[in-house]
């Protein structure tokens, strides 16, 4: 290798115009196609003024990139980043000075081509980002991403400029927490983390710019109390399925619910009653993260749990979610709401759902008519993907597929649950650990199912 980049180079800086001599060198070297690889290093060259600026970042470009898992990707990446930039003589300077950025910036442009045109979109700002220091090396929390956001974003930020901030935001954030991912720096627990928080965090900032915007033209929406005493109503959004477990993944949808407190009562403007406000509410909280603009989207959003699925109201009060649960709740919906959450809006009324579907949830006796309408559950699937043709190479729904693991899980939790409060754990992993701890499965069924 060492030999190889040495030829290379030393070609390249005696005359880089002759693809001819650095085609078969380059292939040597681990570019499948060695022709574009040699044009593009003439484009790069040719990007620049003074060659020696391209020069003194020949070796660890060369190496950077056949080291990544697609050299040809990152060797083009790079050239098409060099090239948005309006200084393009800037950015080798930049890079000569901070030579340690090349190998993660090489990495991400061989290994994901959807996270490298994010930094095509705004590349001096991206390059200015990645070399602040220790970036990469310690998870950001919630409330620091949080923290972030405020500086970008206040009440009285428009919706659309929202959208549009909510949307680069994710996408620098994945560019981060990839990198991180890529190194090895954030396990896997840390990197689906991180990845939930921002979803927690672009929802929070959504419901607070969207709440302040629906106040100023109704009013706030109020109800009478237990004690007589006029409140106003508030509102959370409720996290499911993988964004609840806080373990979704980059291309992860997000499940969510949305709930107020009363449906007795109206707007200040008595224009609105609560529940046509929530609704609305509920509506631009989907439009800012889940509509596609010419940033793309947030996230997908799927509200399809919510009571009646999609015949059901968008936006339920927490009586209307409590007698919904009680009178015609299902078994998969109990098992859905083992990993819910309140992810953003007030946490008062989130905390109230969580103890209202407790008993809904958790029985006190062993439900063993759950266990099998669990299995009847999985065996439609199986039926569905087995008519697709999928069923030996379907990742998320196949045999030892991750819903699999999940649907298992979920059946030890619904047995156990009322009994053994330890094994109540929204997230796959830490719960087969609980489940481990309690004797429910073996440490070995523990390890076996984490690795899958």
């Amino acid at each position: 290798m060492c030999e190889a980049l040495k030829r290379v180079i030393k070609e390249i800086r005696e005359g880089l115009e002759d693809t001819g001599k650095l085609v078969p060198l380059l292939s040597n070297l681990g570019f499948t196609d060695g022709r574009k690889a040699a044009t593009n290093l003439n484009l790069l060259r040719r990007d620049v003024q003074h060659p020696q600026a391209l020069n003194r970042l020949l070796l660890v470009i060369l190496k950077s990139s056949v080291e990544s898992p697609d050299p040809d990707m990152a060797l083009n990446n790079l050239e098409r980043f060099v090239s948005f930039h309006e200084d393009k003589e800037k950015v080798f300077t930049f890079l000569s000075h901070h030579k340690e950025m090349v190998p993660p910036l090489l990495l991400l442009f061989g290994s994901s081509q959807y996270l490298s045109t994010f930094l095509f979109s705004a590349p001096q700002e991206y390059l200015d980002w990645l070399s602040t220091p220790d970036l990469l090396k310690e998870p950001v929390s919630r409330g620091a991403m949080l923290s972030n956001l405020r500086r970008e974003i206040t009440l009285k930020t428009p919706v659309n400029e929202v959208k549009t901030i909510l949307r680069r935001f994710r996408k620098r954030e994945y560019v981060r927490i990839a990198l991180r991912d890529m190194l090895e720096y954030g396990t896997l627990a840390e990197i689906t983390q991180e990845i939930s928080n921002v979803a927690d965090v672009c929802l929070q900032m959504a419901y607070e710019v969207c709440n302040s915007d629906l106040q100023k033209r109704y009013g706030r929406p109020l109800y009478t109390d237990m004690d007589g005493q006029i409140q106003e109503c508030q509102f959370a959004v409720l996290g499911m399925g993988k964004h609840g477990g806080e373990e979704l993944n980059y291309s992860s949808d997000i499940d969510i619910m949305f709930l107020y407190t009363s449906d007795n009562g109206e707007t200040e403007s008595g224009t609105l009653t609560n529940h046509q406000y929530f609704v609305k509410l509920s509506e631009m909280v989907s439009q800012v993260i889940g509509a596609t603009t010419e940033e793309g989207f947030v996230f997908r959003v799927d509200t399809r749990l919510r009571p009646e699925g999609e015949k059901g109201d968008l936006a339920c009060s927490l009586r209307s979610y409590e007698i919904y649960y009680e009178s015609w709740g299902q078994t998969w919906e109990r098992a859905a709401l083992l990993k819910v959450r309140p992810v953003a809006g007030d946490d008062s009324i989130g905390r109230s759902f969580m103890a209202m579907i407790h008993l809904f949830v958790y029985r006190k006796y062993l439900d063993f008519t759950a266990i099998d309408e669990i299995r009847e559950m999985k065996a439609k699937i199986d039926k569905n993907i087995a008519v697709k043709g999928k069923e030996t190479r379907n990742v998320k729904l196949g045999y030892g597929g991750i819903r699999e693991i999940e649907f298992f899980v979920q059946a030890l939790q619904l047995l156990y649950g009322g009994k053994e409060p330890w094994v109540r754990e929204r997230n796959t992993l830490r719960a087969l650990h609980r489940l481990a701890q309690k004797g429910f499965i073996s440490y070995e069924e523990e390890e076996l199912l984490s690795a899958g």
